[in-house]
């Protein structure tokens, strides 16, 4: 761990498994797209990067 971050147990596994992670920004769809379209979207976003196991 370092000053600018705190991690959370489950990205402390990733990381020291080595696994891929994926910090998404989701401003624009939590506020700026209407419901139930904004999780229509996040589900497309995040399908190609867990399934070939990141975790996002």
């Amino acid at each position: 761990m370092n000053a600018y971050f705190r991690f959370g147990p489950h990205v402390k596994e990733a990381r020291a498994r080595r696994q891929p992670i994926v910090a998404l920004e989701t401003v624009v769809v939590a506020f700026g797209l209407p419901r139930p379209a904004n999780l229509s979207i996040v589900s497309k976003i995040l399908q190609p990067l867990v399934e070939p196991g990141a975790l996002c």
